[in-house]
């Protein structure tokens, strides 16, 4: 409700109910304000809680920060070695790119020339399968 203070009642009657319902109004926008803000404060732990919690997942999957830079750093760097009269270090050459040997098999190779369903061909040595002997003691 809009009150303009040029217009108001000179009865002190009229003027008592309009405070009190101006007095309840605010009561009531207290209590709403009051239950935001506890709202409010309740997201923010729980917001707190979940960003801990990922933090601490990300820790345990990636390890701890590493250390960083700053850039401004390097700058000071790179002015010191102008103020000495320094010729920079030389940039690392990249390796040439050479063409990497093909590895070697190691183990057992499979047969080749199995297209007949898994059964061993005709070129293959057949495995050969000894049966333990009665006789060990």
């Amino acid at each position: 409700m809009e009150i303009d203070p040029h217009n108001l009642p000179t009865d002190a009657a009229a003027l008592q109910q309009m405070l009190l319902r101006t007095l309840a109004e605010l009561q009531v926008t207290t209590a709403q304000l009051n239950a935001t803000s506890a709202e409010l404060v309740a997201k923010e732990r729980e917001l707190q809680r979940v960003q801990h919690w990922l933090e601490q997942l990300l820790r345990n999957r990636y390890g701890q920060k590493r250390e960083r830079v700053d850039e401004h750093q390097l700058f000071m760097f790179a002015a010191q070695i102008a103020s000495t009269g320094q010729e920079p270090p030389p940039e690392p050459k990249a390796a040439a790119a050479e063409p990497r040997p093909t590895p070697q098999g190691h183990g057992r190779q499979p047969c080749r020339s199995r297209s007949n369903g898994g059964a061993w061909c005709t070129t293959c040595p057949k495995p050969s399968v000894t049966a333990p002997s009665a006789t060990a003691s």
